[in-house]
């Protein structure tokens, strides 16, 4: 299914009208749930017409989840269909089904009047929390206007045709492949979001015009194995996870002519703060010189970057420390969540210069470049990736690096298995088995490995077991799935 842009705007101003009929008003939560469509984009922007909040919600999602996210954005409206409609739907708010469109379709065309207000909340995204329950980050339209001032000026240079939009609405990477696109006049090609992405994202890259993509390090993995050499000059934005510097030089080697942009932000920061463009080549040199992933670069336009010790004091270059940010793009707050906001969105003054800082939590620490700058940040990895096992301080990421080195496996992730106090490795090796998805090792291999690894590591940080599995699961997000692990 196909819609122009003229049809877009009148359907979003004959939606938004009904919305209004319906009693929404300027910054209500309105939750969307759909899958990638037509019909999506034209709820999104109707939405926004209103001058209303979206909160996407992922259809694939638990109801449980849903209902939660639901009752906790305090959502006025939910715009779905009657097959996504959440199970044993107690709703409280009013329902839009966009397989009904009788009732919005004979409302006027004619445009809203436009609204003037930069710092009303443009959407709320849900994210993880400790506490065990989801956490709504509210993002103004001053956060996202920075953020596409980027996109467009940073990863839309060139003869860019369209934008492939890949991952899910409840993943705030799609506005980098929606919004940013969209705002430019740009077409979009929305990918569905099952079993056939990696099909459908292979098929989009041996296109020979020059597409935008926002993809994860574990969807580049994925259609690795599918890509074909190809000249064409795409511009592949890659965030969500670290990048591997061996991925891209493999991608980079069948797509010479491709750019690569390492986006590194938390949803806190409005999707990205800090890039690092590359090319094959360019990560051919990262791996050669010992550096497992690609940097996480600089920070856009309008941002402000630090790295700090536990007392919130400026560490020397080349020193680990926590990552904080500042600027245009740090959202408002996490929503109906004073004390965390407080405690994760704060003031400080560095340098007589007082600003307001979000506490990501990463650990990162400042490189120098051939001039002896330190512009360029690398990502060490998460305050909280950090395990302690029989009285040693473990970095689980380290682990995992030393058996991707190993010939014999292509992918890693470590676990900490609390209550037998172990680790467990869980490894995709470099010849795939014909066997189960997953299974133990051959006690023959498990031993080379463990002798490998016992060569650089210290024997607290060996895995106790070693299991194979065909691919590593991924979540809705296309990050590597730790709990399913």
């Amino acid at each position: 299914k196909r819609l122009s842009f003229g049809e877009l705007e009148s359907k979003s101003n004959q939606l938004a009208r009904y919305l209004i009929e319906q009693g929404v008003t300027a910054r209500s939560q309105i939750a969307i749930s759909l899958a990638p469509s037509c019909e999506q984009v034209v709820a999104l922007l109707a939405v926004l017409k209103v001058g209303a909040v979206y909160v996407p919600l992922d259809p694939n999602a638990p109801s449980q989840r849903q209902h939660f996210i639901l009752r906790d954005s305090k959502a006025a409206c939910l715009i779905t269909t009657s097959a996504l409609l959440p199970s044993s739907a107690d709703l409280s708010c009013r329902l839009v089904l966009m397989d009904t469109t009788q009732h919005w379709q004979n409302m006027p065309v004619e445009a809203l009047a436009p609204l003037s207000d930069i710092d009303a909340p443009a959407y709320i995204i849900y994210t993880s929390g400790t506490t065990g329950q989801p956490k709504g980050v509210v993002v103004s339209h001053r956060n996202l206007h920075l953020y596409l001032e980027h996109v467009s000026h940073s990863y839309l240079q060139g003869d860019i045709q369209e934008s492939v939009v890949s991952t899910p609405l409840a993943f705030d990477a799609t506005v980098t492949s929606l919004w940013g696109a969209l705002v430019n006049g740009l077409g979009v090609v929305l990918l569905s979001d099952g079993e056939q992405l990696i099909t459908e994202l292979s098929a989009c890259l041996a296109r020979e015009e020059s597409l935008l993509f926002k993809l994860t390090p574990a969807h580049l993995q994925g259609v690795l194995a599918r890509l074909q050499p190809s000249n064409a000059a795409h511009h592949i934005v890659v965030g969500g996870e670290a990048l591997s510097s061996s991925v891209v030089a493999q991608v980079g080697a069948l797509m010479p002519q491709a750019h690569f942009y390492n986006e590194y932000g938390p949803t806190e920061a409005t999707v990205g703060c800090c890039v690092y463009r590359c090319n094959g080549q360019d990560a051919v040199s990262l791996a050669q010189q010992s550096q497992r992933f690609v940097p996480i670069g600089s920070a856009i336009q309008g941002t402000h970057l630090v790295v700090l010790d536990q007392h919130q004091q400026l560490v020397p270059i080349g020193m680990p420390g926590e990552l904080y940010i500042a600027g245009d793009n740090v959202a408002q707050a996490y929503f109906g969540l004073p004390e965390l906001s407080a405690s994760k969105f704060v003031s400080l003054s560095l340098n007589n210069d007082s600003q307001r800082y979000y506490q990501t939590g990463d650990q990162v620490r400042w490189l120098l470049d051939e001039e002896g700058c330190s512009s360029v940040l690398q990502f060490i990895g998460r305050r909280d990736n950090q395990v302690k096992l029989r009285g040693y301080r473990i970095e689980l990421e380290e682990i995992a690096a030393q058996l991707e080195h190993l010939d014999a496996v292509q992918q890693a992730h470590v676990l900490l298995n609390e209550s037998k106090d172990n680790l467990l490795g869980c490894v995709v090796l470099t010849t795939p088995s014909q066997r189960d998805a997953i299974y133990e090792l051959e006690q023959t291999l498990h031993t080379q490995i463990l002798a490998s690894l016992a060569e650089v590591l210290p024997s607290y940080m060996l895995p106790y077991k070693l299991y194979a599995l065909a691919a590593m699961p991924l979540t809705n997000n296309g990050k590597v799935d730790a709990g399913a692990l």
